[in-house]
């Protein structure tokens, strides 16, 4: 169905969330308030995580070879762009990606890092 297609991209493109999103921050900022410290660092701009275009070195080879070329920081995941279909210009969050996914040049990798190491 195209309207649950699409609401899945919104979703996987950070779009929309789920209304139980806050709630459920909420709750867990109660029972874990060292947590309030992680919600800080994911808005702030100078906090741990960073999104960074692919290196071109890195376009067309598999997403495994990001752990090699990142030094200390731990690739989370990639921002893309679809490139066929309805959606050719929606992008999404793939989290986690399986290590055989190619790298296209329009991709954007999310790492978490320490300041001090950074190779880009």
């Amino acid at each position: 169905h195209v309207a649950d297609e699409q609401e899945s991209l919104l979703f996987a493109g950070g779009a929309i969330f789920p209304s139980a999103l806050p709630d459920a921050m909420l709750c867990q900022a109660y029972c874990f308030p060292q947590i309030l410290q992680v919600f800080e660092q994911l808005v702030m701009a100078d906090g741990p995580f960073a999104q960074i275009s692919v290196p071109t070195k890195l376009i067309g080879k598999p997403y495994g070879e990001v752990f090699k070329w990142c030094g200390t920081a731990i690739p989370l995941g990639l921002f893309r762009k679809c490139i066929v279909g309805p959606f050719a210009d929606a992008q999404y969050v793939v989290t986690n990606p399986d290590p055989s996914l190619v790298l296209g040049a329009d991709d954007s990798i999310f790492l978490l890092h320490s300041a001090k190491h950074t190779p880009w």
